[in-house]
């Protein structure tokens, strides 16, 4: 049987979903190339008649097909009010063919393969229940869009993928991101500059890196990232828990964050903030502006970290970081021992159990 590509894909609003896509089979010894249209399988597209039965995978197509196509995206959805996305099915972005590929490879990541999924410059937009595997980037993208929920969403790419975060935000304000499943090989989700009022419930990740929030402040960026709540997540082997990460020479502020109830199970760094962030192929140069981070509580934090050390401020000495509050912290490594903290140019306080002990300045 033939497994079936979407080369193009044209959404309608109402209750017509599905309304109209050019069907590419993937080569194989028992198909020929061939075109189909979901409007002769029953798809009326004419905005009255519900579409929604016409079901199938969505499967992009191998790098060779691309030719001049836009590397950046696969499928997009863009200047939309009053979206809704539901439903059960898969949307596999082919990611290997991609990661595969050793011209798209820098220092271990893929620089220029396209965000399987994105929305942007929208508002009240609703995403529920969809399964994106193999993303040949980023799975899903959301940018500079306005009342957003993603709910029940299963994300899933092998955790030595490159770059495939699971859901990454920038530019957006009064996102809701909960009750997923997210396991890649990059971030679970990553909170991108302009982000204003997110937040994040009710997440497994893993494996991957964590919630990050950054980076910030790349090239002198100037970063802004405002009240952030993240809670009841579940972090199982992940190489980072919750994180904020930002270059040297930045500006900008990152305030107003709170990560509580989360658990960490074989964590290599379960908290954390890293004002040094260098992805780079050459050494990052130092400098002395940085993104100001300030208001950040990490509270009920508990579990197990690979690495003695569990708990990292390592914060710009010229710019350090502040109301940095910890509250309910216990956090032991894998074989049971005592962890402990490290700080550079932080400033906060603590109450109730805390373990490893603050290191504040």
């Amino acid at each position: 049987m033939a497994q079936y590509t979407i080369f193009y894909l044209f959404i309608c609003w109402g209750l017509a979903g599905l309304c109209g896509a050019s069907i590419l089979p993937l080569s194989d010894s028992n198909s020929t190339s061939q075109s189909f249209d979901v409007m002769d399988y029953g798809a009326k597209g004419d905005g009255m008649e519900d579409d929604t039965a016409v079901e199938g995978d969505i499967v992009a197509p191998p790098p060779s097909l691309w030719k001049d196509a836009n590397l950046r995206t696969w499928l997009v959805f863009s200047h939309v009010n009053g979206l809704t996305v539901d439903g059960s099915g898969k949307i596999d972005g082919h990611g290997a063919a991609w990661w595969a590929q050793p011209w798209r490879q820098k220092k271990g990541r893929i620089c220029t393969n396209p965000t399987a999924f994105t929305l942007e410059h929208s508002s009240d937009v609703r995403v529920n229940g969809l399964n994106i595997v193999n993303g040949q980037q980023k799975h899903v993208g959301i940018k500079q869009s306005t009342c957003v929920t993603i709910s029940n969403l299963t994300i899933e790419a092998p955790g030595d993928s490159p770059n495939t975060d699971g859901i990454y935000i920038r530019g957006c304000r009064s996102v809701t991101i909960e009750n997923c499943s997210i396991g890649t090989g990059d971030d679970c989700i990553t909170v991108g500059s302009g982000t204003f009022d997110l937040n994040i419930s009710h997440i497994v990740c893993g494996p991957g890196h964590g919630i990050s929030i950054g980076s910030l402040g790349k090239g002198g960026e100037k970063g802004n990232v405002q009240g952030v709540h993240v809670k009841d997540i579940n972090m199982t082997g992940t190489r980072n828990g919750a994180r904020i990460k930002t270059w040297q020479g930045g500006a900008g502020t990152v305030s107003n964050i709170t990560f509580e109830r989360i658990t960490m199970d074989n964590v290599d760094h379960p908290i954390i903030i890293d004002q040094y962030y260098c992805d780079s192929d050459n050494r990052c140069q130092n400098a002395t502006s940085a993104v100001q981070v300030n208001g950040v509580k990490f509270i009920g934090v508990r579990g197990t970290s690979v690495r003695p050390v569990a708990v990292t401020l390592a914060c710009s000495t010229s710019v350090a970081c502040t109301n940095i509050f910890l509250d309910g912290i216990d956090l032991k490594t894998v074989d049971g021992n005592d962890t402990m903290s490290y700080c550079l140019n932080a400033f906060g306080s603590a109450n109730g159990q805390i373990n490893p002990e603050p290191c504040f300045g």
